[in-house]
């Protein structure tokens, strides 16, 4: 018999299989290339926020000066990336930098945790 759901974490639990983990951080961008996440294969989803004054954008991949990628505007200027649409692409590094001076990135993350649950038959 499976154990009881008492919360939305026994749901996700229940619906993926894994348990999931939220964290929360912040990182400032220069305006030269900064690492804003490094490379983490459990991260299924991940929101950035613009905290500061000035754009963000997506570093150019490879470093070698391709087309920038997208901007978060300031003042609360957002990305979200999700595993569902945006695949491999959300665990991967994502470097920025910031336009005319350093701005401030709230970043939140959901993590698979490792271990995870068993999955739970016959739940869809």
């Amino acid at each position: 018999m499976a154990a009881p759901v008492r919360n939305v974490r026994d749901l996700l639990a229940r619906r993926w299989g894994v348990s999931f983990t939220a964290r929360e951080s912040f990182v400032s961008v220069a305006t030269s290339r900064t690492t804003v996440l490094n490379q983490n294969p459990t991260r299924v989803a991940v929101l950035l926020v613009n905290d500061g004054a000035f754009q963000v954008m997506r570093a150019p991949t490879p470093a070698d000066g391709g087309p920038a990628g997208p901007r978060i505007d300031p003042a609360g200027g957002s990305l979200f990336l999700w595993w569902e649409e945006d695949g491999e692409l959300v665990g991967q590094q994502f470097d920025a930098l910031a336009v005319g001076g350093a701005s401030l990135v709230r970043i939140y993350e959901v993590l698979i945790e490792s271990p995870g649950p068993q999955a739970t038959a016959g739940v869809p």
